[in-house]
Formats: C-alpha cells, structure tokens, sequence
C-alpha cells in the first residue's frame, strides 16, 4: 500500500489473506496513513486509499501493538527481516534510521536507485525448523548458513530440553540421540521465540519424558496441526489457550492435511518420527515456505516425494 501510494498517489487492495491462523487486522496501516495524509474509505473487504496534491506528509505514529512488518512507527517490530529490509533500500538511496530497534524513522526521498548486489539473510525459521528435526530424528546433522544470533530463544529452548547443540559462526552440528526434559513454551515477538516456530518445535517436544506446554501470544488459533497429528496417534491437545504435549509412542503413518505452512511442515517432522508410511495432502504449504526441501531431505537418506495428480515430480 505505502509504494502505491507513493508512486501512484491511490492503492486499491483487498484485506490480507495467507495462512488462516487467526485474526491478522490492517487497523494499524491504516491508522498510519490516515495520520500522513491519507484519506482510507472501507468498502465490500475493499480499502480505497489516495492522496491529495502534496502526497503524504511526514508525521509521528504510535503503535498500539507491536506490528510485525509495519515501519515508520515507534512501538515497531526488531524482526532481523525488518533489519535485511531496511539495508535493502538504503543501499538504493533510503534514508531509514532505527530499524532493529522500536523506533524507526524514515526521511522522504526523491527517487531509490537499482542496486545488484545484496543479499538476503538466511531464514531463521527454516533453519529452526531443521534444527528440531534433526535433535528430534537425526544421527548427526549439520545445519548451514545459519545466523545464530536470530536463533538465541530457540536454540537456548532446545539447550533447556537438553538438546547437545556444536553452534559455530554459521553453522550448527546436531549429534542427535539426546535424552529430553518437557520444557514450557511462550511464543513473543522478536527477540522472543518465534510464533512460527512452535509449530516445528512440535515433534521435538514429543521426544522429551513428560508433558511439555506451548502458549502462542501472538496467534492462539494457530492449532490446525494438531487433529492432523492425533490421527498419527501423537499425544497433543489444545484447550484454553494453551496446547499441551506428550511423550510421543507408537507412531502411525496415515494421510494427513497441512492446513498452513507451519502446521504442514511439522507433520513432516512427525512422519520421521512414525512407521510406516505418511501421506500429506495439500503439500503446497509447505513447499512454498522450505526451499528444495525435498532435496535437502534426501541427503539425508529421507525417502520423501512430492506427488501430482500425473507425476511424481523430483527435485
């Protein structure tokens, strides 16, 4: 909406859609280009926002909320993505101040200039997500091209169940075969642990003697795993809030759904964890989130496909 605006002095755009995990309101953008400007009519899940003659004015905007994504705020999200974002267009001829921290300041230029070079920083969440398959299944496997810094709430969750962790400067080794304590968990922005890792943490959790706990401030209707997981004969519930877990005994591979991304993908995790085989439907989910994960999965001697109504495709 911003570049619209920006370029074309109007943006026409529909509500936010994506994985359907809960409530995700726009009030807040709203609320900031209305307090630069803007003049925002509401109509048949249509926002309509345009400019006057001189643009957008500059001016001071207070989050009610911490917003993941949203800039030229105080009460902003640090997310590293944040961070790589902000670098990315300074490098074009921004002038953005604060990024990393929870205030950011942006001063208006005339025009960005193209730049070839830069690139974007490592995904932290499918770096975690791997790291807690290979504690949970692996028999030594090292995770690459990780920015541990990003990580630190994860990995010191993982150190906490008992996780043996070899973390060097871009690289973690998971010698795996570790014996696991239940562990509670709170999700939080950053630098907090990440909702988008609770998910994936998931099958870790089943491995731990006891009954391990999550609570995900940010999206408590993210539970669309778990049906699919108690049909493979996992332990898991979710009531008021909060989703209880348990040691995890005499898998079963079946069909399953991945609903959302997060929640495909810790099927996967679970499936190398189950005898037998696993079939999950609606695999998109999670293909479009993991980079050739088939590929990565076969190097370790993971016999995983994906499968289209005419072909077995291989990546």
């Amino acid at each position: 909406m911003g570049a619209l605006l920006g370029k074309f002095g109007k943006a026409v755009v529909g509500f936010p859609g994506g994985d359907n995990i809960g409530p995700r309101p726009i009030d807040q953008h709203i609320k900031g280009f209305k307090a630069l400007g803007a003049k925002v009519v509401e109509k048949d899940d249509t926002v309509y926002i345009t400019t006057g003659p001189e643009g957008l004015q500059g001016a001071r905007i207070f989050f009610d909320l911490v917003s993941v994504g949203a800039t030229i705020k105080e009460n902003v999200a640090r997310e590293p993505e944040i961070v790589d974002l902000a670098t990315f267009l300074n490098n074009m001829g921004a002038k953005i101040r604060g990024a990393g921290t929870d205030v950011i300041r942006v001063q208006g230029v005339d025009s960005l200039k193209a730049q070839n070079i830069h690139t974007i920083i490592p995904d932290r969440i499918e770096a975690g997500t791997y790291l807690s398959f290979a504690a949970a299944n692996g028999k030594g496997v090292l995770v690459k091209n990780v920015i541990t810094e990003h990580l630190d709430p994860f990995i010191a969750k993982m150190q906490e169940m008992g996780v043996t962790l070899e973390i060097d400067e871009d690289k973690i080794y998971v010698p795996g075969g570790d014996l696991l304590a239940p562990v509670s968990v709170k999700t939080a922005p950053f630098p907090g642990l990440a909702t988008d890792l609770q998910q994936p943490l998931t099958p870790l959790l089943m491995k731990a003697k006891g009954s391990s706990t999550i609570i995900d401030t940010l999206y408590p209707q993210r539970i669309k795993h778990i049906p699919e997981m108690q049909k493979m004969g996992a332990k898991i519930s979710s009531q008021d809030g909060v989703i209880t877990i348990g040691h995890a005994k005499n898998l079963i591979g079946t069909t399953v759904e991945a609903g959302e991304i997060r929640a495909g993908v810790s099927l996967l995790g679970l499936a190398l964890m189950a005898e037998g085989t696993t079939t999950i439907t609606k695999a998109d989910n999670i293909l479009r989130g993991y980079d050739r994960i088939v590929e990565k999965f076969r190097g370790l001697n993971v016999d995983l496909k994906v499968i289209t109504e005419s072909e077995t495709l291989d990546f």
